[in-house]
C-alpha cells in the first residue's frame, strides 16, 4: 500500500526543468568543458612505470589543473551566477574531467572515489596495481578543511596502501588565516 501512495504523490508533484544552461551546482558542465579545455590546452607526460612516476605525473596533472583555472578561465566553472563558490562536488568533478582526459592520453587509470573500507578518497590515480597515488581535492571554504588533511587524507593514503598522496587546495576565496594554518600543519607533516 505505500509503494501505491509513494507513486501517486509522486506523479501528482510537480516537475522543475533542469537548467543545463547555467548548471548552478556544477554537476553537468563539467564533463563538456573539461572535455573541451583538456582537447585545447594538451598535456604530455613521462611515461609512468613506477610509484614514484606516478606521482610525479599526478603532480604535473594538478599544475596543468592550477594553470587553466588561473590562466585559461576555467574557473568560471567554479563559481555561481552570483559569485559564490559552487559545492565542493563541481570542483571535484571539474578535476576529474580534466586529470581523466589527460590520464586517458597517457596511460593511467584514474578511480574517482574508490571505496577501501574507511570511506572514499576522493580520487586514486594508477599504473597497474601496484603504482597509485592518492589525490584528495578539497576547497578553501571548506569547514573541515584541516580534519581531510591530518585524518581523512592520511587515513586513505594508508587504506589504499599508497605511498604517496595529493592534497590539492582549490582557493575560492578569501581565507588567508585558514591557509596559513594548513600549511604550518602540512609543513608538520611532512616532518
Amino acid at each position: 500500500f505505500r509503494s501505491r501512495e509513494l507513486l501517486a504523490n509522486y506523479a501528482k508533484a510537480k516537475a522543475e526543468p533542469f537548467d543545463f544552461d547555467s548548471d548552478p551546482r556544477g554537476q553537468v558542465i563539467w564533463h563538456r568543458a573539461s572535455r573541451e579545455y583538456a582537447k585545447k590546452n594538451p598535456l604530455t607526460l613521462e611515461p609512468a612505470h613506477t610509484t614514484d612516476e606516478v606521482h610525479a605525473a599526478v603532480l604535473k596533472i594538478c599544475e596543468h589543473f592550477k594553470h587553466l583555472v588561473e590562466q585559461k578561465g576555467l574557473n568560471e566553472l567554479l563559481f555561481d551566477a552570483d559569485d559564490k563558490p559552487k559545492i565542493e562536488k563541481a570542483s571535484q568533478l571539474l578535476f576529474f574531467g580534466i586529470a581523466d582526459a589527460y590520464c586517458l592520453a597517457n596511460g593511467l587509470d584514474i578511480s574517482r572515489e574508490p571505496q577501501t573500507g574507511r570511506g572514499p578518497a576522493d580520487f586514486k590515480v594508477s599504473k597497474g596495481y601496484q603504482e597509485r597515488v592518492i589525490v584528495e581535492v578539497k576547497l578553501s571554504s571548506n569547514s573541515k578543511f584541516l580534519d581531510g588533511l591530518t585524518a581523512q587524507f592520511p587515513t586513505y593514503i594508508h587504506a589504499e596502501n599508497a605511498k604517496h598522496g595529493v592534497f590539492l587546495v582549490i582557493k575560492v576565496g578569501e581565507h588567508e588565516k585558514k591557509l596559513k594554518r594548513i600549511t604550518k600543519v602540512h609543513r608538520a607533516l611532512k616532518k
